[in-house]
């Protein structure tokens, strides 16, 4: 067999260890082709055991390959959660400030027209005290 054909036989091999193929996936099989054609390019002669024992077992490789995007995944997946509890906490925070200015704002008018009427009253006082 020859080499392109033991090479093309390992790549169909790590291929169909794939359900789906995305963006990430293609570039992975595109960069492992380069690689095992590079080296078998490197070799005398070829066979698929040497391609096994250089590049991995078609499926543990995939293997390999899906766990550490599951950890990019779970990396991301924090990170994504954690933008999101400090966007809460913001938002919480100034609607609590927003909230307390308001509520100041409402108690500081209450307590003027409380002045207010209470110096009203005292002036009508006065004015009746006088007559």
């Amino acid at each position: 067999m020859t080499k392109d054909k033991i090479t093309d036989e390992y790549i169909k091999a790590v291929q169909k260890q794939f359900k789906h193929y995305h963006a990430a996936d293609t570039r992975f099989i595109s960069d492992l082709k380069d690689a095992v054609i590079s080296y078998a390019a490197q070799q005398d002669s070829l066979d698929y055991e040497q391609l096994v024992s250089q590049f991995g077992d078609p499926q543990e490789l995939v293997n390999d390959y899906f766990s550490e995007q599951s950890i990019d995944k779970q990396k991301r997946s924090l990170r994504f959660s954690r933008n999101v509890k400090i966007t809460c906490t913001i938002v919480i925070l100034i609607v609590l400030g927003c909230t307390g200015i308001f509520f100041y704002t409402l108690n500081h008018l209450a307590q003027e027209e409380r002045n207010a009427f209470i110096h009203r009253e005292i002036i009508i006082l006065k004015e009746d005290d006088t007559q």
